[in-house]
C-alpha cells in the first residue's frame, strides 16, 4: 500500500519600498484577506497572515509542486494591484524587489502563526524576534 504525508510550510516576508508603512490600520485587514485569498487560489491548504505598516508576513501549508519563487510573484503582484485599484493606496507606493522565504517545521507552525497574528504588538513593544523577521 502507498501512503504519502507532505507537510511542505513556507514563511514569507516582504517590505514596502524604502519601508514606508503605507499598510494602515485602515487597509491592512483587507489586504492580508486577499493575501490569504490568492496563497488558496494557488493551491496552499494552511494561510496566515499578517504583519505591520512597511511589511508583511505569509505562512502557508504548500502543495509538492509549488515553488515558493511562484507563489511570491502571484502574492506580490496580485496583492499590489488590488492596494492600488481596491484600496486606492498611492501608486508610488510599492512592495521592495526582495522577499524572504523560510522553510518552516510542522512542530513550529502553531507558534509562528500565534506570532504573525501578534505582528503589531511586537514591533510596538520591541518583543519582535529576528528569526522570524526579514534578514537586514
Amino acid at each position: 500500500m502507498f501512503h504519502r504525508h507532505v507537510e511542505l510550510y513556507f514563511h514569507f516576508i516582504w517590505s514596502t519600498w524604502d519601508r514606508v508603512p503605507w499598510i494602515g490600520e485602515s487597509i491592512r485587514p483587507r489586504l492580508h484577506a486577499v493575501l490569504a485569498s490568492i496563497a488558496r487560489a494557488q493551491g496552499c491548504s494552511f494561510v496566515v497572515t499578517g504583519g505591520v505598516g512597511e511589511h508583511v508576513h505569509v505562512l502557508v501549508r504548500a502543495s509538492t509542486t509549488m515553488r515558493a519563487a511562484d507563489l511570491v510573484r502571484h502574492l506580490k503582484g496580485a496583492s499590489s494591484r488590488f492596494a492600488h485599484t481596491e484600496l486606492s493606496v498611492d501608486p508610488n507606493c510599492t512592495w521592495s524587489h526582495g522577499y524572504a522565504v523560510f522553510s518552516v517545521d510542522p512542530a513550529s507552525v502553531a507558534a509562528l502563526t500565534a506570532y504573525i497574528d501578534d505582528q503589531a504588538r511586537h514591533h510596538a513593544d520591541g518583543t519582535a524576534e529576528a528569526r522570524w523577521e526579514q534578514p537586514a
